[in-house]
C-alpha cells in the first residue's frame, strides 16, 4: 500500500490543488483564503466546529482586521494572536492541520488501483469511502 499524505505536500503544492474537496473544512477554508475568497472561507468555517475550525476562524478575523473578534476566537482555543505575519500564520496553519490528515491511500486489488479516503486525526472525523 502506498500512502500519500497531505503532510507530504509543500505549501506551493497545497495552493496548486485544483480542488480542496477531499480536505477537512479547516484546510478547505485556508485553500479558499489563499485564492482571495475570504468570504467563502469564512462561510465554510462558520459552518464548522471544533478547535481546528475555531483556530482558522481566529486567523480569518485577524486577516479581516477585526482584532476583537480574532482575540475571542484565539481565546476559545487557548492561544494568543501570533507575532508572525498573516502569510506566516497561514502557512503554519496549513502545516499544522495537514499533519493530522491523510488524504488517501492507494491499494492494489486484483490488478486495479483504487483510492481509499482516510480522514484521520484530532478534530477530524474518521471515515472510509472506497472509489468503486
Amino acid at each position: 500500500m502506498f500512502v500519500c499524505t497531505a503532510s507530504n505536500m509543500t505549501i506551493d503544492e497545497f495552493k496548486a490543488l485544483s480542488s480542496p474537496d477531499e480536505l477537512p473544512r479547516p484546510l478547505q477554508a485556508l485553500w479558499y483564503d489563499a485564492r482571495g475568497d475570504w468570504d467563502r472561507a469564512h462561510e465554510m468555517i462558520q459552518a464548522s466546529n471544533g478547535p481546528a475550525a475555531e483556530r482558522v476562524h481566529a486567523y480569518l478575523h485577524r486577516k479581516e482586521g477585526d482584532q476583537g473578534n480574532a482575540a475571542y476566537w484565539y481565546s476559545r482555543v487557548g492561544e494568543v494572536k501570533p507575532n508572525s505575519s498573516l502569510d506566516e500564520e497561514w502557512a503554519a496553519l496549513v502545516r499544522r492541520f495537514s499533519k493530522r490528515f491523510r488524504t488517501f491511500s492507494w491499494r492494489v486489488l486484483s490488478g486495479w488501483v483504487r483510492p481509499v479516503r482516510l480522514n484521520t486525526g484530532a478534530g477530524f472525523p474518521l471515515s472510509r469511502s472506497a472509489g468503486r
